[in-house]
């Protein structure tokens, strides 16, 4: 974890899907990274249960 005055980094938590599916289902965003965007809610906390 990391924190300063303005910022809190810590590692994300299965109740952060919401904010990572809104950040996630932009196209913009995966394909720079070399994945799609996520289609729904579902999809994103299967994601983040393999990868976290």
């Amino acid at each position: 974890m990391l924190e300063t005055e303005r910022l809190l980094l810590r590692p994300a938590e299965l109740e952060d899907y919401r904010d990572i599916y809104e950040y996630s289902k932009h196209p913009d965003v995966g394909s720079n990274a070399g994945w799609k965007p996520h289609e729904n809610k579902e999809e994103t906390i299967a994601i983040m249960r393999d990868i976290f």
